[in-house]
């Protein structure tokens, strides 16, 4: 059998029986091997609707979606359960980032734009 399908196998009975003692975040802040990928299988669906009320291009999505993971990954351990749960925790950064990419993109085509309108001004204009 191939390994990354045994992983994938063990990653899922991992997520499966993963205990509240346990939670993935704890995981990650612990280096558990695999906890990454736990956090996808688990979380991934939800980051990515997430994304998708936010974003409407698929590629700004996939983008997003990478980095609001690494954004959980890092955080993992400032994660509290006696002030939120996981999936609220998940959520709330995986919204603020979304928030964030949002900005960065329109700021940027914002910029372009202003950049175009520039290149439209009569050469004589700019020698002023």
């Amino acid at each position: 059998m191939n390994s990354n399908v045994q992983n994938i196998r063990q990653t899922r009975k991992k997520v499966d029986t993963l205990g509240n003692d346990d939670s993935i975040l704890d995981l990650i802040a612990k280096d558990h091997p695999g906890s990454f990928e736990m956090l996808i299988e688990k979380y991934g669906n939800l980051v990515w609707s997430i994304g998708k009320k936010f974003l409407g291009n698929q590629s700004d999505l996939e983008d997003a979606v990478q980095e609001v993971m690494i954004a959980i990954w890092k955080s993992a351990d400032k994660f509290d359960p006696n002030k939120a749960s996981e999936i609220t925790f998940i959520s709330m950064i995986a919204r603020r980032r979304f928030i964030d990419y949002l900005r960065k993109i329109t700021k940027h085509k914002s910029e372009d734009s202003m950049d175009d309108d520039n290149n439209n001004i009569p050469v004589s204009y700019t020698h002023l």
